[in-house]
This record gives structure tokens, C-alpha cells and sequence, in this order.
């Protein structure tokens, strides 16, 4: 039997040859153009994200046009500066604005958009023991207690509560984890370069940075695209949760005294660790002027804020 088959493939060899090379061209025909279609759908998404970096880099990112020809000369302790009219998208004042520094709390304007664009208001989350135990600022929650999201970006913003941003990041569909990729995914399509978020509230302060020019355009795409920021980053009002199945009620009330102090100020969040020093966003409006200024690594906490705001003021990029 084994013979009578040898007979057969020898006599039949070219035609059995022929056959197994078809099928061999027919299956890398096939693979070839499986990987085509992959890489064909693969270019196009990076054109597409490209394309949408290019309008967004257009839209949100501030302009240099005004300052070229507007150069300032104030003095500040902060090392990295910017100030923005909010309307022509203009800048109006830098500082080493594209200095790579730690941003601190600030980096929680950015957990602001991500929570906005990525949870629920009213959606409970629970706090879990890592996000109870995270050190001040702090709303003080307890592990198992739950609290609305629009409560927590109150206590982020207000207080600047770490506990609060861990809360929400853990909250977040995919985890921290997942949370943390989406802030900085959001920095990637704004076309930004400076910035690389290790936290959802800036406590990692020796391998977060971040610039002034970037946290100023986070900061104005946020005003632009998320209104309501203003109403967590300008509450001026002590804000009230009531108790809950696990802890009391919780207080607390707005830390930036420049916020309460300074003529047409619109919303504040405030930073500072020991080795980022004092970091600030501020927004402001007079008249039909919104000014945004932000600042990094600061030695004082209110006079390089009002020198930004005073300044960003007194010139107008219309006139």
C-alpha cells in the first residue's frame, strides 16, 4: 500500500508540486493582504489624530503673535510664567514658559476636564483605604464611604483635597490607572510637549512636569469647552456634604485668599510642595476681558499673582 502511494507521488509529482506552491502563494496572498488592510487602517487613524492634534493646537493653544511685539519687563519670584487674554487666545506675558518644573496641585485642573469628559456628576464612588488614607489637603473620608462625584471635584478644587482626586481616578471606568493615561492622552491631542502626569493630584513631584504654557492651555480648553469649571474653581462660598452611612458630614471652605481678595476674579487652584514651591492658575474678568494666568515655581503665594493679573490688565492685544 505504502509502495503503490510512493508510485502515485512520484508519477504525479509536478502536479502535486504545482498544487502545494498554489496553496502557499494563495496563503501569503491572503496574509499580505490582511496586514495591508490593518496598516491601512492604521495609517488612516494616525492622520485623523494627527489632523485633530493640528485643530486643536489651532483652537486651544495660546498665540504669540502680541507678546513678539509686546515684550514685558515685571518682576517675579515665580521661575515659569504666562498670561493669556482668554478671547484673542493672545498671550500677553511669558517666563520661561515652556520650562519643564513640578506642577503640583495645579495639575488638578486637569483632573477636573478628565472627570468631566469621563464620569457622571452625580455618580457615588467609593473611597477605597489607599484614598483614605492619602495625606493633606484633604476632605478626611473614610474607607467605605461613598460621595458624589460633583461633591468631590468641589473638595479637589476648594480645598484642593488629594483624597478627593484619588477617589475620583479610582472611580474612573478602567481605574487609576486608566485615568491617569486619559490626562495624559488629553495633553497629547491638545499638541502639548511639556507635561507627563505620574498622579491625579501632583503630590509625585520629582518625575510630574509640567510648563506654564501648558497648564495654560489645559486651562483655557477647559473654560472653553467645560463652562462649569468656573463654578469648581470660583466658588467663593464654604461648601456643605451632608453625613453619610460611614463618616459625618464634611466642610469645607475656599484656600486661595486671592479668590476672595482680588477685584473681577473669576477662580483660582492653588499648589505648592516643598520641592515645586508655589504654582498657581488664576482667572479673572474685567469688563469683556477674561485674563488666565499661571505660574510655577514660586517663592511667594499672592504677589506674583497680582503682578500677572495687574499686568495681563493694563494691556489689551485689541488695542
Amino acid at each position: 500500500m505504502f509502495n503503490k502511494f510512493l508510485r502515485f507521488i512520484n508519477k504525479h509529482k509536478k502536479i502535486i508540486l504545482a498544487i502545494i506552491i498554489a496553496l502557499v502563494v494563495v496563503a501569503f496572498v491572503k496574509n499580505y493582504l490582511s496586514e495591508k488592510k490593518v496598516t491601512g487602517s492604521t495609517i488612516i487613524q494616525l492622520k485623523n489624530s494627527h489632523r485633530e492634534i493640528e485643530e486643536n493646537i489651532e483652537k486651544y493653544q495660546p498665540k504669540y503673535d502680541w507678546v513678539k511685539t509686546h515684550p514685558s519687563n515685571i518682576t517675579l519670584t515665580a521661575k515659569s510664567a504666562i498670561v493669556i487674554d482668554q478671547n484673542t487666545g493672545q498671550i500677553l506675558l511669558t517666563k520661561n514658559e515652556h520650562e519643564k518644573l513640578p506642577p503640583a496641585s495645579i495639575t488638578k485642573i486637569l483632573t477636573l476636564v478628565t472627570v468631566l469628559e469621563g464620569l457622571k456628576i452625580d455618580k457615588l464612588c467609593p473611597v477605597s483605604e489607599k484614598a483614605a488614607v492619602t495625606q493633606p489637603n484633604k476632605i478626611t473620608m473614610k474607607a467605605g464611604e461613598k460621595m458624589k462625584v460633583e461633591d468631590l471635584l468641589y473638595g479637589l478644587m476648594m480645598i484642593s483635597a488629594n483624597d478627593a482626586a484619588e477617589v475620583l481616578a479610582e472611580c474612573y471606568d478602567g481605574g487609576r490607572d486608566k485615568f491617569i493615561a486619559k490626562m495624559n492622552e488629553k495633553v497629547k491631542l491638545l499638541g502639548l510637549e511639556d507635561s507627563s502626569f505620574k498622579d491625579p493630584h501632583g503630590l509625585n513631584d520629582v518625575d510630574e512636569l509640567s510648563s506654564a504654557f501648558d497648564m495654560g492651555t489645559i486651562t483655557r480648553y477647559a473654560l472653553l469647552e467645560h463652562p462649569e469649571t468656573l463654578k469648581y474653581i470660583g466658588r467663593k462660598e464654604d461648601y456643605n456634604v451632608y453625613p453619610t452611612d460611614h463618616n459625618g458630614s464634611h466642610s469645607w471652605y475656599q484656600i486661595s485668599n486671592l479668590l476672595l481678595t482680588y477685584p473681577g476674579m473669576e477662580g483660582a487652584k492653588t499648589g505648592y510642595t516643598h520641592i515645586a514651591k508655589n504654582s498657581y492658575i488664576g482667572v479673572a474678568r474685567k469688563n469683556d476681558r477674561r485674563v488666565i494666568i499661571v505660574y510655577l515655581g514660586a517663592e511667594t503665594t499672592t504677589s506674583d499673582a497680582t503682578a500677572l493679573l495687574n499686568y495681563g490688565f493694563s494691556v489689551n492685544p485689541n488695542i
